[in-house]
C-alpha cells in the first residue's frame, strides 16, 4: 500500500511539470507565432506548452508581422529538470517595431 501511494506521489509530480498554459500577445495584435519554429497561430492566444525531455531546454519563441521587426523571447530550464512550467510565464507580450521602409536603424 506504501509504495503505490509514493509511486502515485511520484507520478503526479511529474505530471504536474509536463505542460503550462500561457497568453501570448503582441502590439499590434495579429501577430504571428512560432514556438522553435513550429507556427501555433496569431495573437492574441492561449496556447498550451510541453515540456520536452532532457535537461536545460530552450524555449524560444518569435513574433512575426509583415512590415514589422521580427522579436524573439528565449526562456531556458535553469536546472536539472524545471520543466516548461518551471520557466515559461503565464503571460507574453511581444512589442513590435515598425520596419524602416529605408533600411535604416532606429
Amino acid at each position: 500500500m506504501k509504495k503505490t501511494a509514493l509511486l502515485a506521489s511520484l507520478c503526479l509530480i511529474f505530471l504536474v511539470g509536463c505542460s503550462t498554459t500561457t497568453l501570448v500577445t503582441s502590439n499590434p495584435p495579429g501577430a504571428d507565432i512560432l514556438l522553435d519554429d513550429a507556427y501555433l497561430g496569431k495573437t492574441p492566444m492561449k496556447c498550451a506548452v510541453a515540456s520536452k525531455l532532457g535537461y536545460f531546454n530552450k524555449y524560444i519563441f518569435k513574433a512575426e508581422m509583415k512590415g514589422c521587426k521580427s522579436e524573439m523571447l528565449i526562456f531556458q530550464e535553469p536546472s536539472f529538470y524545471s520543466g516548461a512550467a518551471g520557466v515559461i510565464p503565464p503571460e507574453i507580450h511581444f512589442e513590435l517595431k515598425q520596419e524602416d521602409p529605408a533600411g535604416k536603424e532606429d
